[in-house]
């Protein structure tokens, strides 16, 4: 098992080593790339926390960056002859931790985005793009805490430009991200429309575990009114967090590459994943969707 998906464990020493090797374990997946990344300079880490006012960075991100300044991992999956690159585990390195802008946060009539944490009376909320690579939405570190200027959740922004929850801290968004394997648009289970018909077969060939943890996206193909399938609840001052129980639950402590199963491929019932990974670009190559608050998505960030 990845060390990191033991419970109480939060050490990413070797993370990127045992990633690849976890993947490479796996008989389903094939053609695993690796970007190695040296740390993270310390001299770089004091300079982000000195240039920005009100935040700082998340321990448990600090430790990452301390093993590797950023992530970039990308492998295929064999559907009949074709070979399907099909997912990637990213992470912002440093410098490319770059600040929304306020009007990126607002909705039509110029107040903050109604799915997103209200911020304590004087404060502005600020947030971060932590995966500047994902196609199906933008992933984002929010710093919701007037009390702890370290404490940073993660939310996911869909292409319809609507807001959701995923995680209370880095490392359970890396944690969920693993467990997912990266796959193309795995993010949007956890918002409101859920994972398309293509993203969830998948799901189900490669990571029926987690499949199973969203039962509104394994059966019917519902969602359930907003939380896209995850366990958020408040905390007393009515910010959401995640019941993480991923870490200790039976099934996913004995997650493995080797481990995963889910019977026969992807239904050839199905449009193509490849068809649906090209249309997503083509989509984002012809035109930007307007978000209510007057910006553009762009292919190119």
């Amino acid at each position: 098992m990845l060390p990191l998906l033991r419970p109480g464990s939060e050490s990413f020493e070797g993370v990127a080593h045992d990633l690849a090797q976890m993947l490479e374990e796996n008989p389903k997946l094939r053609d695993i790339d690796i970007s190695e990344r040296p740390p993270a300079r310390s001299a770089d880490v004091a300079h982000w926390d000195y240039s920005r006012t009100g935040v700082k960075l998340p321990e448990d991100l600090k430790a990452f960056l301390g093993v590797s300044d950023g992530l970039n991992i990308t492998w295929s999956a064999r559907l009949g002859r074709s070979v399907l690159p099909l997912g990637k585990l990213c992470i912002n390195s440093l410098s490319q931790l770059q600040p929304l802008t306020e009007s990126a946060l607002r909705d039509a009539d110029g107040g903050l985005h109604p799915d997103l944490p209200q911020p304590a009376p004087g404060k502005r909320l600020q947030a971060f793009d932590l995966d500047s690579s994902c196609a199906c939405g933008r992933v984002c570190l929010f710093f919701c805490d007037p009390t702890d200027v370290r404490k940073a959740q993660v939310w996911f922004e869909d292409l319809s430009c609507r807001w959701s929850f995923i995680a209370n801290s880095f490392t359970d968004y890396f944690r969920l991200m693993v467990l997912h394997l990266g796959l193309a648009r795995w993010q949007c289970a956890y918002a409101r429309a859920g994972l398309d018909p293509v993203a969830r077969e998948w799901c189900r060939f490669l990571t029926p575990e987690r499949l199973s943890l969203h039962p509104k996206h394994g059966g019917d193909g519902g969602h359930d009114g907003g939380r896209g399938g995850s366990d958020v609840r408040t905390n007393g001052g009515g910010t959401p967090r995640l019941a993480f129980s991923s870490c200790s639950s039976p099934a996913e402590d004995s997650l493995r590459g080797a481990a995963l199963s889910g019977g026969g491929s992807p239904s050839e019932t199905l449009h193509s994943p490849a068809r649906s990974v090209a249309s997503d670009k083509s989509s984002r190559g012809q035109g930007s969707a307007r978000c209510n608050s007057g910006r553009k998505w762009t292919s190119n960030r």
